[in-house]
């Protein structure tokens, strides 16, 4: 598994596919409207990456198997959370194709060992509840709950 910088041609189509896939996960997990979801979703992508690939302290990824196929992207920020280095995963996925052959597992060894590298001493990530999938790939990988938010749709 190996992990290749995403160059700044092939940014525009994932950014506007992973805006598309954020904007779901927020219709899903908000229940707002897919059109209000979508305005947010470009909103929040345009704050976290103002310099497309280039903004300083992010690494986008695309993944590759040993084979050298491309089989998922991977994004994620160096922050300072509470004076401590944390490597925080924004956006990890496999290609639908390539789901359950252990490529979500080598995705998260590979980021460790960047992050690592990078100085991180703490991984993070959010996940959506309605994704039990992924919660069970980060907990097999270590990943343990630190909080939870909650809430409750009244319409």
């Amino acid at each position: 598994m190996s992990l290749v910088a995403l160059e700044q041609g092939a940014f525009a189509p994932w950014c506007a596919h992973v805006t598309r896939e954020y904007a779901a996960d927020k219709v899903a997990s908000l229940g707002i409207a897919p059109e209000d979801a979508l305005v947010m979703a470009a909103q929040s992508m345009v704050s976290a990456l103002p310099q497309g690939c280039a903004t300083a302290g992010n690494f986008i990824f695309g993944v590759e198997n040993t084979a050298g196929d491309a089989v998922g992207t991977l994004w994620y920020a160096l922050q300072d959370q509470w004076g401590v280095c944390t490597a925080f995963i924004y956006d990890i996925e496999i290609d639908p194709n390539h789901r359950r052959k252990g490529y979500g597992a080598a995705t998260l060894a590979a980021f460790e060992a960047d992050a690592l590298a990078r100085g991180a001493a703490r991984l993070a990530l959010n996940v959506f509840a309605h994704n039990p999938g992924a919660q069970a790939l980060y907990e097999r990988a270590g990943y343990a709950v630190s909080n939870v938010t909650m809430g409750k749709v009244l319409v």
